[in-house]
């Protein structure tokens, strides 16, 4: 299992949160177990929901083009109070956790407010940042709202590699400080929150991926994750292919090149590896331009929502700009279970393109 999801679920089974263990589990067995066998499949909460806060970012990434769709947008982005309801409802759900995400979700005041007020309902709570904002102010203000996670993208081990990936002059400099302040501040301060780095895995970092987890080693982080990279519509990286979000590169031998790589970093076992192994596995088959080789969950597991009240089947079709159901005046709850998110899930299930590591660690561990 990836340890971001079972180090929450360790802490809960230590803090004794009984209500919320059975409901996981029990959650859990009808989708790993029963809906194998019942002629018609039990509708099970979401088990996580990801929240994209914003498109605005500081980041100018050459694979992502969300700065792009922020400056688009005609619709003013979802305040504090939508956002709470939507947290409030996911609560009444029983969703197990939330991803804070973006864009840059903390070019957005009020973040850590929303995690602040989703862990007081009991939901797990990770925060995806470049770590670009977390200033000294920021920090407070993230570790006091206590998420169990935050990761911080490392897609480089020096300024000309990560700054030409993230398109950031003096990005990688401002990011270091910044982590380092972070574990220090984390430290003195004896929060729980785990520190995350995570590695955009492609044809201009492959060489450096050993030197990036040394890098985490000398920072002070928990723990080291690893995500392809894909391609996705509309950015400076993409190139038409049949497979639209394959991470295939004609280059490199992309595949035996980060093998290699990560065997350097477990034989070294100096900093735990987010990812399941079964996960890294697959990696190989990602840069060959293959397709995920297991039955996709991402309908029945997660649920992707961004700051105009998109809600999308995954995270990988919100990339793809494919269609998507808006909340309106919905509760999310007649949303997940109604006729045309049943639909969603068909799709989903049929659906091998992408290896993105929320919903595809999921779907490993249910499958």
């Amino acid at each position: 299992m990836r340890k971001t999801f079972l180090y929450p679920i360790m802490s809960k089974i230590k803090n004794a949160k009984i209500s919320w263990l059975f409901w996981q589990s029990f959650y859990g067995i009808i989708l790993k177990y029963l809906n194998k066998f019942l002629p018609h499949k039990i509708i099970t909460p979401p088990i996580m929901a990801v929240f994209l806060l914003t498109y605005r970012c500081n980041s100018k990434c050459l694979m992502c083009d969300l700065p792009m769709r922020a400056l688009q947008a005609k619709n003013p982005e979802f305040t504090t109070n939508q956002w709470k309801n939507l947290i409030n409802q996911l609560a009444e759900m029983k969703t197990a956790g939330i991803g804070f995400t973006g864009g840059e979700p903390l070019v957005r005041n009020d973040t850590p407010e929303l995690i602040k007020h989703a862990k007081k309902l009991g939901l797990i709570t990770t925060l995806n940042t470049n770590g670009i904002l977390l200033h000294k102010e920021n920090i407070a203000k993230v570790l006091a709202a206590e998420p169990e996670n935050i990761n911080i993208s490392i897609d480089g081990v020096n300024s000309e590699t990560y700054d030409r990936v993230r398109g950031t002059p003096m990005g990688f400099i401002r990011m270091r400080q910044n982590i380092e302040n972070l574990v220090k501040e984390r430290n003195r301060l004896k929060k729980n929150t785990l520190i995350t780095v995570v590695v955009c895995v492609s044809q201009y970092n492959i060489n450096e991926i050993e030197k990036i987890a040394n890098l985490a080693i000398k920072l002070g982080v928990d723990k080291i994750g690893f995500i392809p990279m894909h391609r996705i519509p509309d950015t400076k990286v993409y190139q038409k292919t049949k497979r639209p979000l394959s991470c295939f590169s004609k280059k490199k031998n992309l595949g035996k090149l980060f093998s290699c790589a990560l065997a350097k970093i477990r034989t070294d076992n100096r900093i735990p590896i987010d990812n399941s192994s079964l996960y890294l596995n697959m990696f190989p088959l990602a840069f060959e331009g293959g397709y995920f080789p297991i039955k996709c969950l991402a309908g029945e597991t997660s649920i992707t929502i961004d700051c105009y009240g998109n809600i999308f089947k995954c995270w990988p079709y919100l990339e793809l700009k494919q269609p998507s159901i808006n909340i309106g005046k919905q509760k999310l709850k007649d949303i997940w279970n109604g006729k045309e998110y049943e639909k969603i899930r068909e799709q989903t299930n049929a659906c091998r393109i992408c290896f993105w590591n929320c919903q595809s660690e999921l779907s490993i561990f249910y499958k």
